[in-house]
């Protein structure tokens, strides 16, 4: 995280830029990093999951595409890898332009093809955990309580339904088709997809090549990203005036 607040700052530094929202922040794993950056605000479809170190942050349940907050309200806008689970992208994207000032930044991390490649590995890890668990519950003690896991394909489908998803790789938020998912996923995807929604495109920033922590096939590098290969990209946006 610390690498996008650093890249951030190269465009921070004309502007004074206090007001910050996260939108999908989750864990509020980012909130920390973006308070050195000015006053944050965060939202979430889901509340009760920010920590500790996140007191004082002022917290809204909503979807982006519909939110609480005042036209032209801020001078950034960040999510980490949300935009691919988001439903309603245009609504979404009409509401980020009217809540931000008219020299708002938009700073959207996204993840790539490469990111989704070396997630297979942590996907069929998964996919036997899952059988796994289906053929030998879990032994629970009195009065322990039961932990809901995510449903991987065993539950509410067919027979070939079942086979085809635990023989293919699956795609990702929006995009369950993995091939899908590899083509949107895609850096020149991504600026497409934000060029049509009339952004100026004011810098592109590879992160970092890393595979998902449940099967990490590769560690974490920057050694790749500059030859081209990285999981994570940041675009720094701004509206069309």
């Amino acid at each position: 995280m610390s690498l996008i607040t650093g890249a951030l700052k190269e465009h921070l530094l004309s502007t004074d830029r206090s007001e910050i929202l996260e939108f999908g922040s989750g864990m509020g794993f980012q909130l920390p990093f973006l308070r050195r950056l000015g006053q944050v605000r965060a939202s979430d479809i889901y509340d009760g999951l920010l920590p500790e170190n996140a007191q004082g942050i002022d917290f809204s349940r909503c979807g982006i595409d519909n939110t609480p907050f005042k036209d032209e309200e801020f001078d950034l806008i960040f999510s980490n890898h949300v935009i691919e689970h988001v439903e309603k992208l245009n609504e979404a994207f009409v509401e980020l332009k009217r809540i931000g000032k008219s020299d708002c930044l938009y700073a959207f991390s996204v993840p790539t093809n490469w990111w989704l490649l070396l997630s297979i590995p942590a996907q069929y890890a998964n996919k036997v955990r899952a059988i796994i668990r289906k053929l030998i519950p879990v032994k629970r003690s009195a009065g322990q309580p039961v932990v809901c896991e995510p449903d991987l394909g065993l539950v509410a489908r067919g027979k070939w339904e079942k086979i085809r998803y635990f023989m293919f790789p699956n795609g990702h938020g929006n995009f369950s088709n993995f091939l899908s998912a590899y083509r949107a996923f895609k850096i020149k995807s991504w600026r497409d997809l934000f060029m049509r929604a009339d952004f100026e495109i004011l810098a592109v920033k590879p992160l970092l090549l890393y595979a998902p922590s449940e099967f990490p096939v590769v560690p974490t590098s920057r050694f790749l990203v500059n030859r081209g290969l990285c999981s994570s990209t940041l675009f720094v946006l701004k509206k069309h005036v």
